[in-house]
């Protein structure tokens, strides 16, 4: 297969099947890892195979017309504008005018921002430099997806001037150097850190559109059994990602390389499995198809729905979620996609669709803030609410440095040991000791377990922690110097104030044995922070009136009974005290205290503002002193 007719062969004709059954794959596994369907933790390599596929497609077919001297430039912008452009104009559109009812006022904001990124086919630079893909405050945007169509877009207009450049008998070496130095760009990238720039950026995704491209050019082995052996491969390349990676892999660069290469393969081999037409492939056909609608519209739905809701989760949720995004990207497909792309308008009238899009996109956000401030008119004393919220680690900073949390006038010291609840457990305590107490913050991004821990466990304890600052090898450096730390501090009170995983809960024991042993402190252990499902925006939009948040804040609280309850018997097996902090935060049935004396208590879902710090620190003193763990204040301090 080196001529350029047998190229041309590969993509003209009619509609293949087994490239549209990947299309429908690629779909699902990214919809599937949004929705956060388990065993789906890699699902995000769907985009890679869309990228592969349009390497494969687009080149293809610009090479034929290359060499036939039928290929006009303006003329393939014109397609791809009538291909791309309607769905997705009527997508950000629809997002727009969604955001305003359902977003909050940070984030319709920042969605003004987006819209107008988007429509420009440059929303990978705008995410690239804002965080990264798989930050928590992904759910709060509803174009975040539109990154990997800002990569194709841009694909579009470079890849085939550089064809134009090449002789035909040059292009395969064009493709394995442009692959080759996208590659070897995006490991340099991940080794210096900028991750984000290696997964938002089109050079650094080079590699994929160029693997795909060279497909035409492979040359595939006669032997039967050789092309089964492949076939396998490939479909393991394609199957495997999905469940082994996930958002701490290395990726992409030569992370990307199995699924890219097994997507590749599978377009080379056309296995005649997946070009048999029967109630499965048919099935999959239909969403191939609709499979760019379906990317669409998928994301922007998740993320109203977690606005209003919180995240999607349970079967139920997630049947239901899969059947709307289907039913929206059928509908787009039938009253947008195919009108457009029967029409019968010249492609070059479809040239001026991008900038007249990025005009129409900067004039509607010129309008949506007052068109927002008025449909929330009634939300004013909400809205204030919110604005009177410091940043938290302003405020953090604040108060490390504030002159009253710096006395050391006290004789009894309390180290508080945990991750991020440490410093709010810490400076609460503190604020309410007003200095008769020596606070000490041991803050550790790894689980505060301080007994001996073996490579083995290390592993399996820290392979899929959330936060990809934390490695084994990290934490297998810190785990043993926490004790000796500890005792050099001599605490008279050992306070763990920590999120609690699951998976860290059978070394708990050890741990505080260890302690109870090694050191002469009390030891107390708070349950988990009071958790809620929603950000204090989200909790708040709903809503009409202040006098509704705390009753809301109970409806939107996470149960963290079940460990709490575990919590509680590890302490008692080990003469420890237990106070549950699900109890200072919800004292009685029906009411959380997310609002009090007029002020928001919680920063985000778990973590406390100034005012939180100040009326939950009372009332963990108060349980500290009924447990005799502290003695009351000197009155000589009062």
């Amino acid at each position: 297969m080196s001529s350029s007719g047998s190229r041309e062969g590969w993509v003209a004709g009619q509609r293949r099947l087994d490239i549209d059954l990947l299309r429908a794959v690629a779909v699902l596994q990214v919809i599937l890892f949004h929705l956060g369907v388990p065993g789906t933790a890699g699902g995000f390599v769907g985009v890679d195979v869309f990228f592969v596929i349009s390497g494969f497609l687009i080149s293809g077919k610009t090479e034929a017309e290359i060499d036939r001297r039928e290929f006009s430039y303006l003329t393939f912008l014109g397609r791809r504008a009538r291909r791309l452009v309607p769905a997705f104009a009527v997508t950000l559109l629809c997002t727009g005018i969604a955001g305003v009812w359902l977003l909050t006022a940070e984030a319709h904001a920042s969605l003004q921002r987006e819209l107008v990124y988007s429509s420009a086919y440059l929303s990978n630079f705008l995410f690239w430099m804002q965080s990264g893909y798989f930050d928590t405050e992904a759910l709060s945007k509803p174009l975040l997806h539109t990154w990997s169509l800002a990569v194709e877009e841009q694909f579009y207009l470079f890849w085939p001037l550089f064809l134009l450049l090449v002789p035909g008998r040059r292009r395969l070496r064009f493709y394995l150097l442009a692959g080759m130095l996208s590659l070897a760009a995006c490991e340099v990238a991940l080794a210096a850190g900028a991750g984000s720039a290696a997964f938002f950026l089109f050079p650094f995704r080079v590699m994929e559109f160029a693997i795909g491209a060279s497909v035409p050019w492979w040359r595939l082995p006669s032997n039967r059994r050789v092309l089964g052996v492949l076939q396998l491969l490939a479909v393991a390349s394609l199957a495997a990602p999905t469940v082994l990676l996930d958002d701490r892999s290395h990726f992409p660069g030569l992370g990307a390389l199995p699924i890219c290469l097994g997507t590749a393969a599978l377009i080379a081999l056309q296995p005649g499995w997946l070009n048999v037409h029967n109630p499965l492939t048919r099935v999959g056909s239909w969403i191939g198809k609709v499979s760019y609608s379906a990317y669409l519209v998928h994301w922007p739905l998740v993320v109203f729905y977690s606005q209003a809701y919180g995240e999607v989760s349970g079967f139920g949720r997630t049947g239901l979620m899969l059947g709307v995004i289907l039913l929206a990207s059928g509908l787009m497909w039938q009253f947008v996609e195919r009108p457009f792309l029967r029409s019968r308008w010249s492609v070059r009238a479809f040239l001026p669709a991008v900038p007249l899009t990025v005009v129409l996109f900067l004039a509607l956000t010129a309008v949506a803030p007052r068109v927002y401030d008025r449909v929330h008119a009634d939300r004013a004393d909400l809205d204030a609410l919110l604005a009177a919220v410091e940043p938290r680690e302003e405020m953090q900073q604040r108060l490390l440095d504030a002159e009253i949390l710096s006395e050391r006038q006290g004789e009894v010291r309390v180290a508080v040991l945990g991750d991020s609840h440490s410093i709010d457990g810490g400076l609460a305590l503190q604020m309410a000791t007003r200095g008769w107490l020596v606070v000490e913050i041991v803050h550790t991004i790894c689980d505060p377990l301080v007994q001996p821990l073996t490579e083995v466990e290390i592993e399996q304890l820290y392979a899929h922690h959330t936060n990809r600052a934390v490695t084994p090898e990290r934490c297998g450096k810190e785990h043993p110097q926490l004790l000796p730390w500890i005792q050099r501090l001599d605490p008279q009170v050992i306070l763990f104030s920590e999120n609690w995983r699951t998976e860290a809960l059978p070394y708990l024991d050890q741990t505080l044995e260890i302690l109870g042993r090694e050191t002469s402190a009390r030891i107390v252990v708070l349950g988990l922070n009071q958790t809620f499902n929603q950000v204090p925006g989200q909790l708040l939009k709903n809503l009409s009136s202040v006098w509704q948040v705390n009753q809301e804040a109970w409806n939107q609280r996470v149960d963290n009974s079940v460990l709490d309850a575990e919590l509680q018997r590890a302490a008692a097996r080990q003469g420890a005290a237990f106070i549950s902090k699900s109890d200072l935060i919800c004292p009685q049935q029906g009411v959380c205290d997310y609002l009090h004396s007029g002020a928001l208590t919680y920063w985000d879902r778990t973590h406390w503002t100034e005012p939180g710090l100040a009326v939950f620190g009372d009332r963990l003193l108060a349980r500290l002193q009924s447990l005799s763990v502290l003695e009351p204040r000197p009155p000589s301090s009062r």
